[in-house]
């Protein structure tokens, strides 16, 4: 993870020559705001990749405070809505742009507008109850903030394979991210229903106490247990990989991601030779 880590920091860098130039495709301030949600997320995923944990039960990989739930919890909060305004930012600005460019209503981008604004209030919505289950350790919260992801990313991916058809000139790289969302939406059902909905029923036949408010909160300045046995990580690496590799990489993706010209558009006035112009 350290080599993959420091390949995400250099494309990162690399992505800033092609991001899109403020103007009639964006705004400056949300073009430097989808690239700063970009680095966040790569630098605290980075992090999280170096000193991993399993937040629940208080596994780290250190003996370190780097490596407490605590710190690790916060910094994630933090970079999933970064790469959530991005999905939200970037659906809201493609509706946007085709309506502009006349290749959609204005119904479809009120509805894109309306879509983006919902997947950024849906994570924090979601954070709210991953800090409750992180500080309850009672599953059934986990099973309410994954379900929430799941919309979150199905609203994302089936919202830019609408859009899609409305643009001609499309970059391929749009097909793969919408598809890739949906593919994480499907996961992050799997992971409410298959994995911790079960995890919770187990809990309740097992009659597992969970742990109350005050005492969760200051278990969070801790790990319960430090160990590198692959055993111990193996139920988390697959999702770990896939998090801190493929999931940087769209985030990088989209601050980079091109937009329709509305200059292009056939319904834009076309600027008259200078003789024609008005006197």
């Amino acid at each position: 993870m350290l080599v993959v880590s420091i390949g995400n920091v250099a494309l990162l860098i690399v992505s800033q020559r092609r991001r899109p130039k403020p103007g009639l495709t964006q705004p400056d301030w949300e073009r430097m705001l989808m690239y700063v949600a970009a680095v966040v997320f790569t630098v605290v995923c980075a992090y999280r990749a170096l000193l991993p944990r399993i937040d629940v039960t208080r596994t780290c990989w250190f003996s370190s405070p780097l490596n407490w739930v605590l710190f690790g919890r916060l910094a994630a909060n933090v970079a999933e809505v970064c790469w959530a305004t991005q999905m939200g930012l970037l659906l809201r600005r493609l509706g946007v742009c085709l309506a502009r460019r006349g290749l959609a209503s204005n119904r479809v981008s009120v509805r894109a507008e309306l879509s983006g604004l919902i997947v950024i209030a849906l994570a924090l919505i979601a954070e709210c109850w991953s800090w409750t289950n992180l500080i309850t350790q009672n599953n059934l919260f986990a099973v309410v903030e994954q379900a929430i992801w799941f919309v979150l990313f199905l609203i994302t991916g089936i919202g830019f394979m609408l859009l899609l058809p409305c643009w001609p000139d499309r970059p391929w790289t749009y097909w793969a991210f919408g598809f890739l969302a949906v593919a994480m939406g499907i996961e992050q059902g799997y992971e409410a229903f298959g994995l911790y909905l079960q995890r919770y029923l187990s809990d309740e036949a097992n009659g597992v106490h969970y742990t109350g408010f005050a005492a969760g909160v200051r278990s969070l300045a801790s790990c319960a247990t430090v160990t590198r046995d692959i055993d111990a990580w193996s139920g988390d690496l697959p999702w770990m990989t896939g998090y801190f590799s493929a999931g940087v990489w769209s985030s990088i993706w989209l601050a980079a991601a091109p937009l329709p010209d509305p200059a292009e558009s056939p319904l834009a006035p076309r600027r008259l030779p200078a003789h024609l112009g008005t006197p």
